[in-house]
C-alpha cells in the first residue's frame, strides 16, 4: 500500500514549519535591525537606511577583520585539505598498525570541543606552555610584531596583559581549527 503524496507532505509539514521559524525569524529580524539605530535608554528603533552599512565599510576594524578572516580561511583550507589528503593516502596502504593509526586519527573528533579548547589554551601559557617560545619571539617572521599586513597585536585568553604577535597567533588558531576537523576531512 503506497502512501499518498498529501500524507507525506502532512507528516513533513510540522517539522518544516518549526525549522523555518527557527531559521527564518532570526535572519529576517537581523535584516530588519540592520537598517535601524537603537536609542539608548528608550529601546526605540529609528530607521537610518544604509547609514549602518556606510559606517561599517568605512571602519578600519572591519577591513582588518576581513583581512584576518581571509588569511585564516586560506590557511585553514590549505592546511586541512593537504594534511587530510596525505593522511588518507597513508591510511589507504595496509601497514601493520593501521587500526591504531585510525584510532589516533579519530581522537580529535572524539574529544569534546571544551576539553580541546582548554588543552590548546594550555599550550600557549607564557611560563610553561609548549608553544610559548614560538609566541614570545616578536621577530619570528623577520619583522617586528609579525607579518606587516597584520599590524595589530593579539591578547592571550589566559594572560590579557601579554600581547602575542598576530602572525603566530593566527597560525596557532589555524592549526588548532584544522586539528579538530582533520578526522572528518580525512574520511
Amino acid at each position: 500500500m503506497k502512501p499518498s503524496r498529501w500524507a507525506l507532505v502532512g507528516l513533513l509539514l510540522p517539522g518544516i514549519v518549526v525549522i523555518a521559524a527557527i531559521q527564518l525569524y532570526p535572519v529576517l529580524y537581523t535584516f530588519w535591525l540592520s537598517f535601524r539605530r537603537t536609542e539608548a535608554g528608550t529601546g526605540r528603533f529609528l530607521f537610518v537606511g544604509l547609514e549602518n552599512f556606510r559606517r561599517l565599510l568605512e571602519s578600519s576594524a572591519f577591513s582588518e577583520s576581513l583581512v584576518h578572516t581571509g588569511i585564516f580561511l586560506v590557511g585553514y583550507v590549505v592546511l586541512t585539505m593537504s594534511v587530510a589528503l596525505g593522511i588518507a593516502l597513508l591510511l589507504r596502504e595496509r601497514v601493520r598498525l593501521t587500526p591504531l593509526y585510525i584510532t589516533l586519527l579519530f581522537l580529535p573528533w572524539i574529544i569534546s570541543d571544551v576539553i580541546a579548547g582548554i588543552v590548546w589554551r594550555l599550550f600557549v601559557i607564557p611560563d610553561y606552555g609548549q608553544f610559548s617560545p614560538f609566541f614570545a619571539n616578536p621577530t619570528l617572521f623577520g619583522e617586528p610584531n609579525g607579518i606587516s599586513i597584520l599590524t595589530t597585536t593579539v591578547r592571550s585568553p589566559l594572560h590579557p596583559d601579554i600581547p602575542f604577535p598576530p602572525a603566530p597567533a593566527l597560525l596557532y588558531l589555524i592549526v588548532a581549527a584544522s586539528w579538530k576537523i582533520l578526522p572528518f576531512i580525512t574520511l
